[in-house]
């Protein structure tokens, strides 16, 4: 059979309109969901991100959340791969009632922008605020709990009243705070009783600026007790504190298992002078948040990291810094990628929290004494049903008691060449082990060292990008060049340590960009 010229360009035609319209379908809704880990207003509005799952490759993506006319958040990125993301998002409203989030962007292959949307029903809109108590465990607990309340957008609360329901429903502890505040405050809840293990509730009444009557909410706080708990091993814990002792040892857990996470996967801690921090662990997200009640301060933490995720190992040195334009927050994963790609992993950090002054000022040495911290972590997201999470740290800063253990500070720091002279040199008498001297001059000959006099040997850890060289001094006074951009650990035996974060630069053609900032704490048991 022969075909005739007009049926074979109409057969031709229909051929070639087959996989266009196919390519059209497929562009016509963006191939994207987006999913939400709770329905508790605060805590999704305190986490900005939305969370989302895209079966292909997406660019110039776009997510907002809306309420009828009103948005109140927005979020972008540039491109989402297949398979989980996440996409932060920054809230300009109170959140609360049902919602949309709405997410537009363009598939790998089309030439138009498609979008999704899907309604989300969250609580009422409550008290915008989070409290956070600082151990897992009822043992850790003798006759109050501090509580943490922290601010989510940022509204002044005020005639806050705290009640403790235990797991009976019975009022366990009360507590009033009458005040103004529009970051953190810590409130004690006395305690007449050892608590026992079980879910209590904390109920928060308090007002917020710009919104009338008293707002409410209700968050779960789960203890459990400290027989049998899966808490991993802290290397470098800080030894425990007195009440006349030179050093302040905080604790903070997180201790979960079969996916009861909810009410178990934040602990607090303070770091004095400079703010408030968290340890975190949920299925998705893992980290150590530090909120600044310091406006306007440079304030840095520089970790040692040691990750393992079964079959992969990695060290690495990193630093988080507030600076003018990153707001008065920070966060530091425990994972290296995303919360969800990373199903096993145990690790920790050695670190330590410093205070660098206002943005932009001379210098100087009257700041906040350094916090040190160190923490381990473990957890496994592989089988559903059977999520767990643990994380372990510990906290040290320098207190004014004279008895041991004691923790001394060191601290230098310097901006622009000309305000070097008169700031570049700091030395700290520890009791027990002896004098420490550190300098940190100026120009490419300036010295930069820290010397430890009393001690006869010691073991000194460097550690700078991924690497972790170790040397031992034998004869003493010991001493070693300040890393450009590293940590130093001592171990000088008998439990002495000094650990010391540095980051310098003398070599900039503009003589005000250079800087030094050395934070340092010995610590004698």
């Amino acid at each position: 059979m022969v075909l005739s010229r007009p049926i074979l360009a109409a057969v031709f035609a229909a051929a070639l309109a087959l996989p266009a319209s196919a390519s059209a379908s497929s562009c016509a809704k963006l191939p994207v969901t987006a999913s939400r880990a709770t329905t508790d207003p605060v805590a999704y509005q305190d986490a900005g991100k939305v969370s989302l799952y895209a079966s292909r490759v997406l660019r110039d993506v776009r997510v907002k959340v809306v309420s009828g006319k009103r948005v109140l958040a927005r979020g972008s990125a540039k491109k989402v791969s297949a398979g989980r993301a996440i996409v932060p998002v920054r809230f300009v409203q109170i959140l609360g009632g049902r919602v949309t989030v709405v997410v537009s962007g363009r598939t790998a292959g089309c030439a138009k922008r498609s979008s999704y949307s899907r309604e989300w029903l969250f609580a009422a809109a409550a008290l915008p605020v989070l409290a956070g108590r600082p151990s897992a465990y009822v043992e850790d607990y003798g006759s109050t709990m501090n509580i943490v309340l922290r601010t989510v957008g940022g509204d002044a609360l005020s005639d806050i009243t705290l009640d403790l329901v235990g797991p009976n429903g019975d009022v366990v502890s009360s507590a009033t705070y009458r005040p103004s505040f529009d970051r953190l405050v810590v409130i004690a809840l006395p305690l007449k009783a050892a608590l026992a293990p079980g879910t209590y509730k904390l109920k928060i009444r308090g007002r917020s600026a710009g919104r009338s009557g008293v707002l409410r909410r209700v968050q779960p706080v789960a203890l459990r007790s400290a027989e049998g708990s899966n808490l991993p091993t802290d290397p470098n814990a800080a030894p425990s504190d007195g009440s006349d002792s030179g050093i302040t040892t905080q604790h903070a857990t997180v201790d979960w298992s079969g996916d009861q996470w909810q009410g178990r996967e934040v602990g607090g801690f303070i770091v004095p002078g400079m703010g408030y921090g968290e340890v975190v662990c949920r299925p998705d997200a893992q980290w150590i948040r530090f909120f600044s009640s310091e406006t306007g301060h440079e304030i840095a933490m520089m970790n040692w990291t040691k990750r393992d995720w079964v079959q992969w190992h990695e060290d690495s040195l990193r630093e988080a810094v507030l600076t003018p334009n990153t707001g008065t927050q920070f966060n530091e994963g425990f994972n290296k990628w995303n919360p969800y790609s990373e199903k096993q992993s145990s690790g920790s950090f050695e670190g330590i929290i410093s205070d660098r002054g206002p943005f932009g000022a001379p210098g100087g040495s009257s700041f906040a004494q350094p916090t040190t911290l160190s923490l381990a972590w473990s957890w496994d997201f592989t089988q559903t049903g059977q999520y767990r999470c643990s994380v372990n740290a510990s906290f040290a800063t320098q207190a004014e008691g004279a008895s041991r253990p004691l923790a001394r500070s060191t601290s230098l720091n310097w901006r622009g060449d000309a305000n070097a002279a008169g700031n570049d040199g700091t030395t700290t008498i520890v009791e027990g082990l002896g004098r420490v001297d550190v300098s940190c001059q100026a120009g490419a000959d300036g010295t930069r060292w820290v010397t430890i006099t009393g001690p006869e040997s010691a073991t000194i850890t460097k550690r700078e990008g991924s690497d972790e060289t170790v040397t031992t001094v034998e004869t003493g006074p010991v001493a070693m060049p300040l890393p450009t951009n590293g940590m130093l650990k001592f171990d000088f035996g008998s439990g002495r340590t000094l650990l010391l974060s540095s980051r310098w630069k003398v070599d900039d053609p503009d003589p005000t960009q250079n800087f030094c900032f050395i934070a340092g704490q010995s610590i004698v048991p």
